[in-house]
C-alpha cells in the first residue's frame, strides 16, 4: 500500500514500481503486458516528461524517503515495518536499482534508444533483485504481504492497487497548485474519503484498518516531501500528474494582500510555517497569511497569557476569557481553512516575552486540544530558543484538565556529559529537554511531534546542522533530522519520543564521504555511522 501511495504522491512510478509489474503475472512471458502497462503510461504523460519524472525520482530520492517517513505516525510506521517497508529497505531497493545501472536502462528505454526485447529482461532481474532473491531489500514485503494470508501472490496484489488508483483519482483525494509559490498540496476530496477508500482496499485483503490520524499523517508526510521540490520539479510533477488522469486545481494567485498579516513563527512543518517579517496580534485571533500554502492560524500572544516565574521556573496558563475567546476563534477559523483548504494551527507566541525561562512550562487547557482536535489544527508553542508543534488530533488528554509542555533549556556541555562526539561534530547552542504529558500524568501522543530550534543566534554553518537525540543513559547520540528554513531561520526535525535534543554542526571530512547515502551528487552528510539505535 505505501509503495502505491510513494507512486502517486512522490512521482516514483518509473523507479521500482515497473520492478512490482514485472511479476504481476506467473510466467515471465506475460512481461510484455506488464511493459504494455508501463508503455501507456509513458504516452500518457509524454516521453519527455516521463524522463524528467525519472529524473527527479533519481535526485530527490533519499531526502524524498527521509522527509515521508520522519512526518509518518509511529504506529502506522511500525506496522509497515512488520510488513518489510520502512525507511531503510526502501532506501536499500533504490540503491541496489541504481547499483547496476536500471535508472539509465529506463531512461534508455523511455527514449526508445533501447528495445523492448533488450529491456525485458532487465526488468525481471532487477525484481528478482529487489524483492526475490535471498538478500532482496524487500523480501520480507513478498514473503509477508504477498503471501497467502494477504494478497495470495503478485497478480492480485497489482489488480487490487490498480482498482485502488482509479478510486484515488475519482473519489479520495484532490491536488492543488498553487500560482503564488509554484507548490502542489494533496488533500482529502471530502472528509474521511481517503481514509474510507485505503480502508476498504486493506480491510479486503485482511491487513489493518488506518485510523483518522494515521490517513492525516499520510497526506502530511505526503505534503512534506512536495514542499520540498524546486519549481521546475513541480511543474513537471504537475504535467505528469495531469496526463497520468489526476485532476489538479490551479489557485491563482490573489490580486489583493489578505489582512492581517502573517506572524512570526517557525517555517516549515505541516502548520508551522508563515513568518515573513509579519506582526503578531496583540489579542487572541485569527491570521490568515498572504501565502495560501500557508495555515490559517489562531494566535494567542504573550500578553494574553498568565506568566509566574518560582525558582526559575516560569508557568504559562491561560485564564477561562481567554480560553473562551480561543475557542470561539478556532471555529471561526476552521471555517476560513475549510474553506480554502488550507491547514490550521493555534499558535501560542511566547518568543518576546522576558519572563519565558530555561525551565518553562506551558498549560494548555483540555478544551482547546479538543476542539483543536475536532478541526484537525495542530498547537504551536513558540519559545525564544525552542518551538513544539504537536497535531492535537493525535493527543489524548484523559479527564486531565490541561496538556502540559515542559519545555527546560539545558548547556550542552551538560547534556553530552560523558558522550565523546566524533570527530567533525560540534554541539551549538544549548540542548532541549522535551516533556509533554498532563497534569494528572501522561499524555497519550499517536503521531509525531516537530521541534524547531532557532538559529538567529547560532553563528555556525545551517548547511551543515542537524538535530540528534541524546541518550544519556547510553551515552549515544541519534541524528533524527535537520530542514533548515534560511528565511525563518529555524531548524526542524520531527520526532516521536520526548526526550533531550542537541544542535550539532557536522563537518564532514573527506574519509567519510563513502557513508554518504547517494545518487550522483553529494547531499548534505547522513552521519549513519553514529546512529546507535533505532528511531523509536
Amino acid at each position: 500500500m505505501l509503495k502505491k501511495i510513494l507512486v502517486v504522491f512522490l512521482a516514483a512510478l518509473l523507479a521500482l514500481m515497473p520492478l512490482a509489474y514485472a511479476n504481476g503475472q506467473t510466467e515471465k512471458d506475460n512481461i510484455d503486458k506488464v511493459l504494455d502497462y508501463i508503455d501507456g503510461k509513458i504516452e500518457d504523460m509524454g516521453s519527455s516528461t516521463a524522463s524528467s519524472l525519472l529524473d527527479i525520482a533519481k535526485n530527490n530520492y533519499s531526502r524524498a524517503v527521509n522527509t515521508f517517513f520522519a512526518n509518518l505516525d509511529g504506529d502506522l510506521e511500525g506496522r509497515l515495518s512488520g510488513k518489510g517497508i520502512s525507511q531503510t529497505t526502501i532506501e536499500n531497493a533504490v540503491n541496489a536499482v541504481e547499483g547496476d545501472g536500471f535508472y539509465s536502462d529506463t531512461k534508455s528505454y523511455i527514449n526508445e534508444t533501447m528495445n523492448r526485447d533488450t529491456y525485458k529482461p532487465i526488468l525481471q532481474d532487477e525484481f528478482d533483485k529487489v524483492f526475490k532473491d535471498p538478500d532482496a531489500p524487500l523480501k520480507d514485503f513478498d514473503d509477508s504481504v504477498m503471501s497467502e494470508l494477504y494478497f495470495d501472490g503478485w497478480k492480485n496484489f497489482l489488480s487490487d492497487l490498480k482498482e485502488l488508483e482509479i478510486n484515488l483519482q475519482g473519489n479520495a483525494i484532490e491536488i492543488k497548485y498553487y500560482e503564488a509559490t509554484n507548490t502542489l498540496r494533496v488533500n482529502e476530496k471530502t472528509t474521511g474519503a481517503l481514509k474510507t477508500t485505503l480502508n476498504v482496499f486493506l480491510s479486503d485483503n485482511g491487513l489493518n484498518i488506518l485510523s483518522d490520524g494515521e490517513v492525516l499523517s499520510l497526506i502530511s508526510a505526503a505534503n512534506a516531501v512536495l514542499a520540498e521540490l524546486s519549481s521546475d520539479e513541480t511543474a513537471t510533477l504537475k504535467t505528469a500528474l495531469t496526463g497520468l488522469g489526476y485532476t489538479v486545481t490551479t489557485i491563482s494567485e490573489p490580486t489583493e494582500p489578505t489582512e492581517p498579516t502573517e506572524p512570526t513563527e517557525p517555517g516549515g512543518g505541516t502548520g508551522g510555517g508563515g513568518g515573513g517579517g509579519g506582526t503578531t496580534p496583540e489579542k487572541p485571533a485569527v491570521v490568515t497569511p498572504k501565502d495560501t500554502t500557508q495555515p490559517i492560524s489562531v494566535n494567542i500572544p504573550s500578553d494574553e497569557v498568565s506568566i509566574t516565574v518560582s525558582d526559575g521556573k516560569a508557568v504559562v496558563t491561560l485564564s477561562t476569557s481567554t480560553v473562551n475567546t480561543v475557542l470561539k476563534l478556532i471555529d471561526e477559523a476552521a471555517e476560513t481553512a475549510e474553506d480554502e483548504d488550507r491547514p490550521l494551527v493555534i499558535t501560542i507566541d511566547l518568543s518576546s516575552s522576558k519572563k519565558i525561562t530555561e525551565d518553562t512550562q506551558i498549560n494548555i487547557p483540555a478544551s482547546i486540544i479538543e476542539k483543536a482536535g475536532e478541526v484537525n489544527a495542530n498547537i504551536l508553542v513558540i519559545l525564544p530558543e525552542v518551538s513544539i508543534e504537536i497535531p492535537a488530533a493525535a493527543v489524548s488528554v484523559g479527564d486531565a484538565e490541561n496538556l502540559v509542555i515542559a519545555v527546560q533549556q539545558i548547556k550542552t556541555g551538560k547534556a553530552l556529559s560523558g558522550i565523546t562526539l566524533p570527530a567533525g561534530m560540534t554541539a551549538v547552542g544549548d540542548a532541549a529537554d522535551i516533556v509533554v504529558k498532563t497534569d494528572g500524568g501522561n499524555a497519550k501522543i499517536t503521531g509525531k511531534i516537530t521541534i524547531y530550534f532557532d538559529l538567529k543566534d547560532i553563528t555556525a554553518n545551517a548547511d551543515k546542522l542537524g538535530i540528534y537525540y541524546v541518550n544519556g543513559d547510553k551515552k549515544t547520540i541519534e541524528f533524527v533530522g535537520g530542514k533548515v528554513n534560511k528565511g525563518e531561520d529555524t531548524i526542524r526535525a520531527s520526532v516521536s519520543h520526548f526526550s533531550t535534543y542537541a544542535l550539532i554542526e557536522y563537518n564532514k571530512t573527506f574519509a567519510d564521504r563513502s557513508r554518504q547515502v547517494i545518487l550522483g551528487f553529494f547531499v548534505r552528510p547522513l552521519p549513519t555511522l553514529y546512529r546507535t539505535s533505532k528511531r523509536n
